[in-house]
């Protein structure tokens, strides 16, 4: 399957952007005050800060796919991007967290999600 590496021209609400234009039934939003964006001396990724910038301090190449599973992806986040990210999944005309598929890949998130929404005739 595919993979995507995140570049310079990425920052988070460009991200959010791509990856919805990805997987149109998933979306993203970062984590707000929670411990591993609270780090003494260690910077969280803001929302208009470049995500290339956070990697190249890491040393890190960041890559996903449609294979990678939400817990892949959260871990992603958390250690190079040092900050926490919610994943939510398309459920009619709500957004729930996958909470306990989160081994799933991403494609068979967002196909769940697109397959609850044509079940219950909405899009």
């Amino acid at each position: 399957m595919d993979e995507y590496l995140i570049y310079d021209i990425i920052n988070f609400p460009e991200f959010q952007n791509w990856f919805t234009a990805l997987f149109p039934y998933l979306k993203v939003e970062l984590e707000i005050n929670t411990p591993a964006s609270l780090k003494t001396g260690d910077e969280a990724m803001i929302p208009d800060r470049s995500i290339s910038s956070d990697r190249s301090v890491m040393g890190a190449a960041i890559k996903i796919g449609p294979a990678s599973s939400v817990k892949e992806l959260k871990k992603i986040f958390k250690e190079h991007l040092r900050c926490d990210l919610k994943l939510f999944r398309r459920y009619g005309h709500s957004w729930i967290q996958p909470t306990l598929t989160e081994d799933w890949s991403l494609q068979m998130q967002n196909e769940m999600g697109r397959e609850l929404c044509f079940h219950l005739h909405i899009d």
